[in-house]
């Protein structure tokens, strides 16, 4: 007999960011936690499922003192996860996930990376600690303001009450409150390295020593509709214009430096049968039958977190532009 590891390099660090993201609050988190010490059966499940529950593991769970059921789990996908046999214990696990409602978090590698110091996990973990924080307030106010309308208001703005009233829309003013740090640093150093200026990031800054204007398209990432059923990619084109003292001027097109474009492609669902994945819009699956475990929680699962990073390497591609045709003109 020989003692083993008891995880690898990659579960240490997620287990390490997860510790650091949650130290200081009342969440803790735990390390190969079984099924059936968090999920119990119902008399009619299947017989398999029940038996899963006792030999499977999740690599890490979240919990709360104060609440006494888990919040959140994460597994870890390495290459093994690629053959058939594993691909039908993690598609039990989803469906197992889905039917006790309990969050799936599905990592790898790249949520290891780091953006400015912080890795992509912990933008996870923070995004949902707040998400779970503010919420309930937001969504209180929200029906506040709401129940004083008249109805005449709210039949006259119908459909585009949130674009009349946008502080009634509470995911936007959610992602206000909550910006993502990694990409304001970007800007404020490119700003102070090259004199440029982010136009929706930025504004009511003074505008001395600005020599260009970074520009997003459509004021941030937004989704590719080419990329769709349980994968999500996210573009944000960005140019920069040479600044000419003004940040608006219809009378003549800006000289325009540099063009490039942020993606951020994930996963945002997990399978819940043998079914293939499907290629189509999820309404489709959904009205053909099919289903899905979305990938991770309100607030802090992939479809939340694909927006900010591609707004963020949409700056990294300035940067690199710029260190390669800027740099002799300006000191660092």
């Amino acid at each position: 007999m020989q003692l083993k590891d008891f995880e690898n390099s990659s579960e240490a660090r997620a287990r390490r960011i997860l510790g650091r993201a949650l130290e200081g609050t009342p969440y803790w988190v735990n390390a190969h936690t079984r099924l059936e010490d968090v999920i119990s059966p119902d008399e009619d499940d299947d017989r398999e499922d029940i038996r899963f529950l006792r030999d499977a593991h999740f690599d890490l769970t979240i919990h709360k003192e104060s609440h006494r059921k888990a919040l959140w789990a994460f597994e870890f996908d390495g290459p093994t996860h690629q053959t058939a046999q594993q691909r039908r214990r993690d598609i039990r696990k989803n469906r197992i996930c889905l039917s006790a409602g309990l969050p799936l978090l599905r990592i790898d590698d790249t949520h290891l990376n780091a953006n400015e110091k912080q890795a992509i996990l912990d933008w996870h973990v923070q995004r949902w600690l707040a998400y779970e924080k503010t919420m309930p307030g937001l969504l209180a106010e929200r029906d506040r303001e709401i129940a004083a309308m008249s109805d005449d208001e709210i039949r006259q703005a119908g459909m585009f009450l949130f674009g009349e009233r946008p502080d009634l829309d509470v995911e936007l003013v959610f992602e206000l409150e909550n910006p993502y740090e990694p990409t304001r640093q970007r800007a404020e150093r490119l700003r102070r390295r090259f004199g440029m200026y982010v136009t929706h990031l930025q504004q009511g800054e003074p505008m001395a020593g600005v020599e260009y204007l970074i520009r997003f398209d459509w004021m941030g990432a937004i989704q590719d509709y080419k990329v769709q059923g349980f994968h999500s990619r996210w573009i944000c084109p960005v140019r920069v214009d040479r600044f000419d003292g003004t940040l608006c001027d219809t009378r003549k097109e800006p000289e325009t430096v540099f063009r490039g474009t942020g993606v951020w492609e994930s996963r945002i669902a997990y399978p819940i049968s043998n079914r293939p994945e499907p290629t189509g819009s999820r309404v489709e699956e959904f009205l053909a039958g099919g289903g899905w475990l979305e990938a991770g929680p309100p607030g802090g699962g992939a479809h939340e977190v694909g927006k900010v990073l591609a707004e963020y390497n949409a700056l990294r591609e300035v940067e690199l532009w710029a260190d390669r045709a800027l740099r002799p003109r300006r000191a660092g």
